[in-house]
């Protein structure tokens, strides 16, 4: 008797439990709200040092500041995601006012779109005056891979600009870029480093006089002042800003990258026991790509591979390994010379878009262009889970951007320490 009584207890139990659950995601799948999230995280309005999410309700609209939190959302830049959210109200216990954030129900989808990212300089470093500093990123789909770069002070004025390229052999594809910016201005100036796209569709904001820009600038300005309006801010995914702070006794801090999980294409390299610099052929590519400790790729007919090691800007490359296929007289000349000169380097310098080898007495032996390894990935399923996704894109593209841009920024930090950032610009906001 005590053993159906049990039994019946427990039945009973599991069927409410599982009814929970069911009213739940049913009210969840009714009362869920659909968002777009953008491709890069902004300056805050409120908060230069802060960044915050670009949200959009409608697949049309223009995107808008959002300064709060979407908890358990694992976010990659970019992407583009549709997502399902919960929308929460939350009273802020000190002074009784009330924001907005949300709680993430389900991704629905996640898509390549078109960027641009600034990984140096960083957010508040103090930069030199008259004194040439290096700003590089990373993009996808912008116009003729074509990027300007912009100092300006934050009143709007111009202080400095440099147009570059990125090294890409394909229209809309990602790749690295990078320039170098001087600046002259008043020392402890506050300024804002801006990239972004000269794409047909804002040209003619480019070519605006700086009284017009000065007139929007004072505009926005005044939007700053009232938080209601800076939430609603509308804001550029092929623009990316940077504050800094310029001061006469900074140092120009050099732009190290990180040989590992990179790839190159050959430019250049200078022939062993000679004088000469030679370009590298079009159609005979050789390509160096740094992983796992192993460097490998095509010295132009064979591939090869070989240990590697780095300590500070010093390398050295173990034995190479090749394989033994016929090749043409002229490309067994460009892979004798071309690895034996790999054999000899002894000092590296890379930047983000940039390799060069030098030998022991600093002689460039081999110079690279930098490209973009990306693996090629099946489209999002609705139904894969939101960590299976994000363990997936971290091995893809986040653990590449910290480590192939020197670890310089992070856009895509544990979700935990995000929502106490974020949390933390909410509770000042509202005191």
């Amino acid at each position: 008797m005590n053993g159906k009584i049990i039994f019946t207890t427990l039945t009973i139990f599991v069927v409410s439990v599982v009814a929970l659950v069911f009213i739940k995601d049913f009210k969840n799948r009714r009362d869920a709200k659909t968002v777009y999230v953008g491709p890069t995280k902004v300056l805050c309005l409120s908060n230069r040092l802060q960044r915050c999410y670009q949200i959009k309700e409608n697949e049309n609209d223009d995107y808008k500041l959002f300064n709060g939190t979407i908890r358990n959302f694992s976010y990659v830049p970019g992407y583009e995601y549709k997502l399902l959210v919960d929308e929460v109200t939350v009273e802020n216990i000190n002074n009784g006012q009330k924001f907005v954030t949300y709680d993430l129900y389900k991704q629905v989808e996640k898509k390549e779109v078109p960027y641009v990212l600034t990984v140096t300089p960083n957010d508040g470093q103090v930069l030199p005056i008259n004194r040439s500093f290096t700003v590089a990123g990373k993009a996808r789909g912008v116009y003729e891979g074509n990027i300007v770069i912009e100092a300006k002070d934050l009143k709007g004025n111009l202080l400095a600009r440099v147009p570059t390229t990125m090294p890409t052999d394909k229209p809309g594809a990602e790749s690295v870029w990078q320039a170098q910016l001087s600046v002259n201005t008043k020392p402890g100036t506050k300024a804002l480093i801006v990239a972004y796209s000269p794409s047909p569709a804002n040209e003619s904001e480019t070519k605006k006089t700086d009284e017009n820009k000065n007139n929007e600038q004072d505009t926005q300005k005044k939007d700053e002042n009232n938080n209601q309006d800076a939430q609603k801010a509308t804001v550029n995914p092929l623009s990316y800003s940077t504050i800094v702070v310029f001061d006469p006794k900074a140092k120009a801090i050099p732009v190290q990258t990180s040989l590992e999980n990179t790839s190159w294409l050959l430019k250049s390299y200078k022939t062993p026991n000679g004088t000469e610099i030679k370009q590298a052929s079009q159609t005979t590519p050789v390509t160096a790509t740094f992983l796992n400790g192993k460097i490998g790729g095509t010295s132009g007919c064979n591939n090869y591979q070989a240990s590697y090691e780095t300590k500070g800007d010093t390398i050295t490359v173990g034995p190479i390994a090749s394989t033994r296929k016929a090749c043409e007289d002229n490309v067994n000349k460009l892979e004798n010379d071309y690895q034996l000169s790999l054999q000899s380097v002894a000092y590296y310098q890379a930047q983000p878009t940039s390799l060069i080898l030098y030998n022991s007495q600093r002689v460039p032996l081999l110079e690279y262009t930098r490209v973009i390894r990306r693996k090629q990935t099946p489209n999002q399923d609705q139904n894969t889970s939101d960590q299976q996704d994000a363990n997936k894109e971290n091995t893809d593209d986040n653990t590449q951007q910290s480590e192939d841009m020197n670890n310089d920024k992070q856009d895509t930090n544990k979700q935990t320490d995000q929502e106490k950032t974020d949390q933390n610009t909410n509770d000042q906001q509202q005191n």
